[in-house]
């Protein structure tokens, strides 16, 4: 069985588990279209419409690995399991959609995810089904190399995590005195003239704010050695187009730093990363002057959102787009006609989780201004 085979079944058992649980989620509307859902979101972050088709695998994982603006994460526990393996399928999907050379390897590979996926969905029937293929895909990878399987025994049975699972929520730790948080206003979405957003009744009139992709293992770490080979070239570019999809704009450096952990590595130097930023530059992805990667679906020159975060993300503030920034600092200037220029420039910084104006900030900062 090929990856497009394994790719469309796992199609066919997602559309009615999304359907379903969203169902729930929005009390009975039936006759809801969940990719409403997917158009909503495009429109409050500003990106252009795709074509959205409930048994398009690309709108489903999007589904599972996505916040959903106010319905949050509705697929998963808080462990964010589902979204973890949604995000290797989602790599996944990228490759064979690029038409990439994939092994048998690959193949078993997304059997599992499938299983994996679909257990964790509570579809035991759709998880069995996938259980079969890959255990087939196993052993005719067997024959075909000569390997000696070990006998098999009965998977382990944790009770699988269902769409409803939760565990049961540490208690919080206290906020640090020191941490900075986005003005209330800055996550609420507004037009250009100030008037809140009404455009997304489904998932809320809240901003969406920045979050990480979370690293997966797409491969082991000789894929990044085998570079400049075509097949690590090829796998490298799908992994990183994924993530730049999702967390773009992107700065190219963080780009490299995190495609070079989803093969394992924690860290490599600086020829390997230009070796592999190289690589990145020749992405369908446009990369604009300051070095950062745009998703297709985002113009820079008309895009006018931002993503607000605290100073607990992951984010430096070199790592975000001069143009997302110029964006909130339109947006707060709106709001705020009476602030004088440091008061907007401490606001923006706020926006992002910052307070200390140092040398390499205000640089950027200043970037970001020359762009009003």
């Amino acid at each position: 069985m090929t990856v497009s085979e394994l790719l469309s079944a796992l199609s066919q058992r997602l559309d009615p588990l999304i359907a379903t649980r969203l169902v729930t989620d929005l009390r009975g509307h039936g006759d809801f279209d969940w990719t409403t859902v997917l158009a909503e979101l495009d429109r409050a972050r500003d990106r252009s419409r795709h074509n959205y088709s409930r048994t398009d695998l690309q709108c489903q994982l999007r589904m599972l690995t996505e916040r959903l603006g106010g319905l949050g994460y509705p697929f998963d526990d808080n462990l964010r399991q589902v979204s973890t393996v949604a995000n290797e399928l989602r790599i996944m999907r990228n490759r064979w959609a690029h038409n990439d050379p994939l092994s048998d390897m690959d193949a078993i590979r997304t059997a599992d995810h499938a299983a994996r996926l679909l257990t964790l969905l509570g579809d035991a029937d759709g998880a069995a089904e996938a259980k079969t293929r890959r255990t087939g895909l196993i052993a005719a990878y067997a024959t075909k190399t000569g390997l000696t399987l070990p006998p098999t025994s009965p998977e382990p049975g944790p009770e699988p995590a269902s769409a409803r699972a939760t565990e049961a929520a540490s208690p919080a730790s206290p906020a640090s005195p020191d941490r900075v948080s986005p003005a209330p206003e800055d996550l609420k979405r507004t037009d250009a003239a100030g008037t809140s957003a009404t455009d997304t009744p489904t998932i809320g009139a809240d901003r969406f704010e920045y979050e990480p992709w979370e690293v997966v293992q797409a491969d082991g770490p000789e894929i990044i050695d085998a570079l400049p080979k075509k097949d690590a070239k090829m796998q490298v570019r799908g992994v990183a187009a994924e993530i730049a999809e999702f967390e773009g704009p992107i700065s190219l450096d963080r780009l490299v730093t995190l495609t070079v952990r989803s093969f394992g590595m924690s860290r490599c130097g600086s020829k390997k990363k230009r070796q592999i930023a190289r690589q990145l530059r020749q992405l369908d992805l446009a990369v604009d002057a300051d070095g950062f990667v745009w998703p297709t679906d985002i113009d820079p020159a008309t895009w006018r959102e931002f993503r607000p975060n605290s100073s607990d993300a992951d984010r430096e503030f070199t790592d975000i787009s001069p143009v997302e920034i110029a964006n909130a600092w339109r947006i707060i200037a709106t709001r705020r006609p009476d602030a004088d220029r440091d008061e907007l420039r401490r606001g923006v910084l706020q926006a992002f989780g910052k307070k200390k104006m140092t040398s390499s900030v205000d640089a950027h900062l200043a970037r970001a201004e020359a762009l009003l």
